[in-house]
């Protein structure tokens, strides 16, 4: 890991606050530990979240997400959260064709979950 950390500074990447590390060790082995690609993903995902977080909850997504779309029921006997995902809620309130807000409404609730319900370890 300390050689992809020097190949970072070799092209000027500071990663930002928010990113832990075990996402660097995440994203290099998903590029097969090819430091070129890895540096490639960890600046879209970079750039991903600089130009769409904070999500912006607009009048569709928030419908969406009472609408039952998503429920986050409590915990598994591994303290992990279980979250039920009901794709024919979006049928009951006409959303099938609104595809920027479902996947608001999806990034909303995944974000949600990683932030307020995770716990280390």
């Amino acid at each position: 890991m300390a050689g992809f950390g020097g190949f970072l500074k070799e092209k000027g990447l500071t990663l930002p606050e928010w990113w832990p590390e075990q996402e660097t060790l995440r994203v290099l082995h998903a590029a097969n530990f090819q430091h070129q690609k890895a540096f490639n993903d960890i600046n879209i995902i970079v750039n991903w979240r600089a130009q769409n977080l904070p999500i912006k909850l607009d009048a569709n997504v928030v419908k969406i997400i009472r609408s039952g779309f998503f429920t986050i029921f409590g915990r598994d006997k591994h303290c992990r959260p279980v979250v039920i995902c009901r794709p024919l809620a979006l049928g009951r309130i006409k959303a099938e064709g609104d595809t920027a807000a479902i996947n608001s409404a999806i990034c909303f609730v995944a974000f949600y979950v990683m932030n307020y319900m995770l716990k280390e370890g």
